[in-house]
């Protein structure tokens, strides 16, 4: 692909092009690059006018010293249009090329076509912890490196299909991590977005606040083991953008523009060429449809029993009680009855007893306490409680993580996005809750 550059606000940046037809932005994340995107852009090609660009300080675009901020970032996506003549576009977006292209929306609607959302940023806290540490005066410095061992481990947790991570593919990232001043402008930006303890307060709560008035059509699409940015933040996401549609990707992690590319464009040209990407992916995890029927599938020995069936056997003294509404707290009760199964298997091996007490134990308290906030009514009070449902959840995670090994790969992978499924469900109803 040909290397192109553009002036951009006074600027140097790179970029790729190709096709013809309605504009195209595709935005990498965090510390990446246009290389990215280097086996989407033909085949989107064919239905799009594709621009990939290298980020202001990223790559081998300039790297100046400046304020950074989610303002001037959007910016700079509405300035690189300019330039390039394009008054209206759609936009996918990886990570914090995500969160950038969430700010773009709500800065600049008139200018947007479609959106695009992968495993993106501004959904949540939740943050991988290198990212976090490398916050930190000095430790920051010493973690970025860059040498070829950490980069390695950094790539390795980027893929869940560890192949990906080549020799090639660590030297290539290497390279843009070494450029002048590649370390300065990483740090500047991460701390200006991060602290220990993830995404800040001052970011993301402004951005919660106005992502549900987004009203351009948004595809979002996750890998079920991204280790970056939780699966659970693309179920929020789905919850706050109406119309939205979420596609997760099983067995693949951060970047799945890359190890799920064939599936990945034929997902996205669907999408904006306006059509129904319902079950036509075969490795998708979680299709586009009701949640009930996706979680449900009657040919996998991951599901004990169907959805469906499960609620036909619920007494009407549950059904009748107003918090059966609810949806997680359905799928809580239904996950418990998955769990009490589940504790059949591991208890019959003398290291699965301990693990099935604390299992059924931290199940139980998801759906209990929802049952003990509602009691409380509405407001803080109620969302206190949902917050304890969601630790026990998470707890519940942490059961199923130490209990893999005597339960089957497709049962915990089941459970794991079943959870997410919950998570996402409950801080939704949190941030409701505290308005």
């Amino acid at each position: 692909m040909e290397d192109r550059y553009v002036e951009v606000g006074g600027a140097n940046i790179r970029y790729w092009a190709m096709g013809s037809g309605p504009p195209l932005l595709l935005i990498h994340g965090l510390g990446a690059s246009v290389e990215y995107w280097q086996q989407n852009i033909e085949p989107l090609s064919q239905h799009c006018r594709v621009y990939a660009m290298d980020l202001l300080g990223f790559g081998r675009s300039d790297k100046p010293r400046i304020e950074y901020s989610l303002h001037y970032a959007a910016q700079f996506i509405a300035d690189f249009m300019d330039a390039q003549g394009i008054e209206r576009a759609s936009l996918v977006g990886n990570s914090m090329g995500g969160l950038i292209s969430l700010q773009f929306a709500i800065e600049f609607p008139e200018r947007l076509d479609k959106l695009v959302l992968v495993d993106n940023a501004g959904f949540g806290r939740e943050l991988i912890w290198i990212f976090r540490l490398m916050t930190l005066p000095v430790l920051g410095e010493a973690l970025y490196g860059p040498n070829e061992r950490g980069m390695r481990t950094l790539q390795r947790m980027l893929f869940y299909d560890k192949r990906f991570v080549t020799d090639e593919w660590v030297e290539q990232n290497l390279e843009m991590a070494r450029l002048p001043g590649a370390r300065d402008f990483f740090l500047s930006v991460l701390r200006y977005g991060v602290n220990l303890r993830g995404l800040r307060p001052e970011i993301l709560e402004p951005l919660l606040a106005q992502i549900p008035g987004i009203e351009a059509p948004t595809l979002i699409v996750w890998g079920a083991q991204d280790r970056f940015i939780p699966v659970a933040h693309g179920h929020i996401g789905h919850r706050m953008i109406a119309g939205s549609r979420l596609h997760i990707f099983d067995r693949c992690g951060h970047v799945p523009q890359i190890e799920r590319a064939e599936g990945f464009n034929r997902l996205v040209a669907d999408f904006l060429k306006g059509g129904d990407c319902r079950g036509q992916i075969a490795d998708c995890k979680l299709q586009i449809a009701p949640l009930q029927s996706a979680i449900c599938n009657p040919q996998s020995e991951a599901i004990a029993m169907e959805y469906e069936d499960w609620e036909a056997q619920v007494p009407d003294a549950i059904k009748d009680d107003p918090l059966w509404q609810m949806e997680a707290y359905r799928l809580a009760l239904f996950l418990h009855d998955l769990a009490w199964k589940d504790c059949e298997s591991l208890i019959k091996d003398i290291r699965g007893r301990e693990i099935a007490k604390q299992l059924i134990r931290s199940v139980g308290s998801i759906s209990a306490n929802i049952e003990e906030g509602y009691g409380r009514g509405f407001g803080r009070d109620y969302a206190r409680f949902l917050s304890f449902s969601v630790g026990s959840a998470r707890e519940t995670r942490g059961w199923y993580y130490r209990g893999r090994k005597l339960l089957t790969e497709m049962v915990i992978e089941h459970r794991y996005n079943l959870l997410g499924q919950i998570i996402g469900l409950l801080v939704t109803a949190i941030g409701q809750q505290r308005r």
